[in-house]
């Protein structure tokens, strides 16, 4: 996988994170340990994240793929969330897909 393809590097890209965070869910910090994930995603690492639930997983990925204007998958054990996280996306003009197959 790619890595940062953001002008001016680390620094610039988490400034854009920061960014995405606060213009589409109103947050103004990243919870621990976001950060560090979101900086290894956009670095073009792969990661095994487990919080737990409303922890703030999602964001995890969905941040990096905004910033980079990139494709990024999240799996979900529980299907209900992403059942209940796909509307919340869309409500904020973003595209997203979800798929369950015990719907």
């Amino acid at each position: 996988m790619a890595g940062l393809n953001v002008q001016g590097g680390e620094d610039a890209a988490m400034a854009a994170a920061h960014d995405v965070l606060e213009r589409f869910w109103g947050y103004s910090q990243f919870r621990e340990p976001q950060a560090a994930v979101i900086a290894n995603a956009m670095s073009g690492n792969d990661s095994l994240l487990v919080m737990a639930t409303g922890g703030g997983k999602s964001l995890c990925y969905q941040i990096p793929a905004l910033v980079l204007g990139a494709f990024r998958v999240g799996f979900r054990a529980h299907g209900a969330l992403s059942h209940k996280q796909h509307p919340c996306v869309l409500g904020r003009s973003l595209t997203s897909c979800a798929s369950n197959p015990l719907c």
